[in-house]
């Protein structure tokens, strides 16, 4: 009787696990096709050639980005954040690159030594390439040491350790700085976080107009410097505005003169 009932909980218990296999680990035709399907496009993706014939594109809110530049000791951070950003990747033989655009972006540039912010952006739109790491910021606002706040329509950013540089339409004012107003207009400008240097440069058509407490001064280059305390012009100085100069630089400054 003992034997009867061992052998009939043997055949059940065999049926059981071929059941069980058959339901949930014995793989079907389409199951096989699908896992063909993907261990091929997984082999795709990891070809070098993958992403040179259709880049990768991703869509992402709430980004925050770390650039770290420079080596070992030397290395600068630069963090950005953007309320949404579009990432490509795309291949060129070995090399891995990418392209990003940000929407509202902030960013900060700190100090390799304390991480202390050297210089504040913000901006419309931003552009950042790797392995180049550039960073390209549209319709930019700056904000640096001593209260110094600059806009441009555009800013470049490739080390934070370097010159920061600034293009088309400069802007820069200060309400603050030794203790004067001072308000500048510009073609081109180079920020040096480091030596805490403006440097303000005009183009063939139009000076640097700075406006200090009154006192006015044309130039086709003007130095800030904020350590020294001084506003220097280089080359053919002017200590007026002609008629033109003074309409424009008041339609910009008007409001806080």
């Amino acid at each position: 009787m003992f034997r009867r009932t061992a052998a009939i909980f043997c055949v059940l218990l065999f049926f059981f696990a071929l059941l069980i296999y058959r339901q949930f680990v014995a793989v079907g035709e389409k199951e096989l096709a699908s896992y063909k399907e993907l261990m091929q496009e997984s082999l795709e993706l990891k070809s070098k050639h993958a992403l040179e014939k259709e880049p990768a594109k991703e869509i992402r809110s709430h980004v925050q980005k770390d650039i770290w530049t420079g080596k070992d000791q030397k290395k600068s951070h630069i963090q950005i954040i953007s309320e949404h950003s579009e990432l490509i990747l795309s291949q060129q033989g070995r090399s891995l690159e990418a392209y990003e655009t940000f929407h509202n972006m902030k960013g900060c540039a700190e100090r390799q030594t304390d991480s202390s912010p050297m210089y504040r952006i913000e901006s419309e739109e931003g552009f950042y390439r790797f392995p180049s790491d550039q960073l390209i910021a549209k319709k930019v606002k700056v904000f640096t040491e001593d209260h110094f706040y600059l806009e441009a329509d555009q800013a470049e950013i490739v080390d934070a350790n370097l010159p920061l540089q600034l293009e088309g339409n400069v802007r820069l004012r200060s309400s603050s700085w030794q203790g004067k107003e001072t308000y500048a207009l510009a073609s081109k400008a180079t920020y040096c976080p480091k030596e805490r240097l403006f440097i303000l440069l005009g183009s063939t058509e139009q000076h640097v107009l700075c406006w200090q407490d009154g006192a006015t001064f044309a130039a086709k280059e003007l130095h800030i410097q904020q350590d020294a305390k001084t506003v220097e012009g280089v080359g053919d100085i002017r200590f007026s505005f002609n008629m033109e100069e003074k309409n424009y630089f008041e339609s910009i400054f008007s409001r806080y003169l």
